[in-house]
């Protein structure tokens, strides 16, 4: 056979061979005019450039609009047309705002990716990577991480994590990390880190921690550390440390430590350690110690001890305003309704004593003596 005949039947040969697929190159869904895509595949295995809906390889378009599967890679210029839809499982990559209703895999956006349910895997935003839905996976964004649902795996933003669901794993922001939810892992804010829920894990904000819930885990503010619930673990305040219910733990905080009920554990505070309930453990104040009940265990200050009942040792360089006390207490004046053991100061006063006064002035009402220097003693 001649050149001239091989040519052409090398050409025939070929169409043929590939029509089912390369000779399908048309517009992508002939039911839409308005969609204009080439598609250069095997069924739907190869090549797509334009408005093509389903796809396994390499799609190509300016502006993506109504996308039903794209298995693969995703190259995508200009903000996609609403709504855009579908699924996209791969690398999908734009130049502004690479969207579908859901995006799994690695997706990188130079302004912001978007998904109308998920998020998922690895994604990248220069401005920001939104969810209307959840973000999962691994996420980092110029500015902020953003989802009307939960956000869960590790983030970086270089404003904001914010959800309004819950946020779940480990997360970094420059300002604040925000969620309508719960917050549990590890999570920093450079300023705050706020939670309508329970914080549980670890948490830092630069200036304050705050919750509508409680705190479970470690947490720290540079200024305070705010609980609407109870504080359970090891919290720290440059300020405060105020709970809206009870303290299990270890608190300290510049100025104070507030728990609205009952404190459970070791406080330490600038000036203040505060109980509106019963305080089971250590206190070290610098001003004082209020316990509206019951006090059992050690408490010192260099101002005031009061509380309703000591059981165990309160020491002050000041005074002690006690209605009863069952153990050792010691102050400069020691004012004691009901005394079960040993108070040591200047002045001890105590309506009724069952035990040993110390001081330069000792007063009894229910001993002989009413008033006695330096030791009176009644069992």
């Amino acid at each position: 056979m001649s050149a001239r005949l091989r040519r052409p039947a090398l050409v025939i040969a070929l169409g043929a061979l590939l029509c089912p697929g390369l000779l399908s190159a048309q517009r992508a869904r002939s039911d839409d005019p308005d969609a204009r895509g080439l598609k250069l595949a095997l069924g739907d295995w190869g090549i797509g450039i334009g408005d093509v809906p389903r796809l396994n390889g390499l799609r190509i378009n300016f502006t993506d609009d109504d996308i039903e599967r794209v298995n693969g890679v995703n190259l995508t210029l200009w903000k996609p047309h609403e709504p855009v839809g579908g699924t996209v499982t791969g690398l999908s990559i734009g130049l502004v705002a690479p969207s579908a209703d859901r995006l799994r895999g690695v997706t990188v956006g130079l302004l912001a990716p978007v998904a109308e349910r998920a998020i998922e895997g690895i994604n990248v935003g220069g401005l920001a990577v939104v969810s209307t839905g959840v973000i999962r996976g691994a996420s980092a964004a110029g500015l902020a991480l953003v989802a009307e649902d939960a956000i869960r795996g590790v983030g970086l933003a270089g404003l904001a994590v914010v959800s309004e669901g819950d946020v779940y794993g480990s997360h970094v922001a420059g300002l604040a990390v925000v969620s309508q939810g719960e917050v549990q892992g590890a999570h920093a804010g450079g300023l705050a880190l706020v939670s309508e829920g329970t914080i549980r894990g670890l948490g830092l904000g630069g200036l304050a921690v705050v919750t509508q819930g409680g705190i479970d885990g470690a947490v720290a503010g540079g200024l305070a550390t705010v609980a609407s619930g109870d504080v359970q673990g090891a919290a720290a305040g440059g300020l405060a440390v105020v709970a809206d219910g009870d303290v299990r733990g270890v608190a300290a905080a510049g100025l104070a430590v507030v728990a609205s009920r009952d404190f459970t554990g070791f406080g330490l505070g600038g000036l203040a350690v505060v109980s509106g309930g019963n305080l089971d453990g250590i206190a070290l104040a610098g001003l004082a110690v209020d316990v509206e009940n019951r006090l059992r265990g050690f408490a010192t200050t260099a101002y005031k001890v009061k509380a309703y009942e000591v059981t165990g040792a309160a020491l002050t360089v000041g005074w002690n305003d006690l209605q009863r006390l069952n153990g050792l207490g010691v102050g400069a004046y020691n004012r004691i309704g009901y005394q079960t053991g040993i108070s040591i100061g200047l002045y001890n006063s105590a309506e009724v004593l069952h035990g040993v006064q110390i001081g330069l002035l000792n007063r009894a009402d229910n001993a002989r003596f009413r008033y006695l220097p330096l030791v009176n003693a009644r069992f």
